[in-house]
């Protein structure tokens, strides 16, 4: 009798690890507001392509909810603009993108023009506007980071623990990447 209850009880911890190993756990962004227009993104997934001594190259799928910004004075206005725009009161945008899990060279990267681009991450500098997506996406695809203050001190010590150093840049950068399996080929000295 015994044996059969334990015999159970492992079955039932076989399958809810089974379970547990095969669910996704999406990671929400904070909320952002800019130019009239709200979005929520929505980390969605994350696939390991490929990794090596300098890091993981991921690719990740992304959901946007964009709608009109209610907080602001001319919100009828700004309502009406996005609604003309994109015909909806909320649009959702699916993309993928790649990011470098690296202590070395943290990095996300983009297409454009049929080229990527790989923007070179400075962790432990405040980031203006136009990256701060750009690091809570490394944070929440390489250290399952949910915010809602990705720019913490706590955060900071996290990464300090981790391994990452204080010295790496001064500030974000851009390099094109002509294949992006090719970066895991570099030498960190080139960077």
């Amino acid at each position: 009798m015994l044996k059969r209850v334990l015999l159970s009880v492992s079955a039932i911890a076989l399958s809810f690890a089974a379970v547990q190993s095969s669910a996704k756990a999406a990671i929400e962004f904070p909320e952002g507001c800019r130019m009239g227009t709200c979005y929520t993104t929505t980390l969605e997934s994350k696939e390991a392509l490929r990794s090596n001594e300098l890091g993981t190259l991921y690719l990740i799928n992304m959901t946007t909810n964009l709608y009109p910004d209610n907080r602001i004075e001319h919100r009828t206005e700004d309502r009406q603009r996005f609604v003309n725009y994109h015909g909806t009161d909320s649009v959702t945008q699916e993309s993928q993108q790649y990011v470098f899990c690296s202590k070395v060279i943290p990095s996300v990267l983009f297409e454009s023009d049929g080229k990527y681009i790989m923007k070179r991450l400075a962790l432990f500098e405040s980031p203006s506007n136009a990256n701060r997506g750009d690091h809570q996406t490394y944070l929440a695809t390489c250290h399952n980071l949910a915010g809602p203050d990705y720019f913490s001190f706590a955060v900071e010590t996290l990464l300090i623990r981790e391994g990452y150093t204080t010295q790496f840049i001064a500030a974000t950068e851009q390099l094109n990447v002509p294949n992006v399996l090719e970066m895991m080929e570099l030498y960190p000295e080139s960077y």
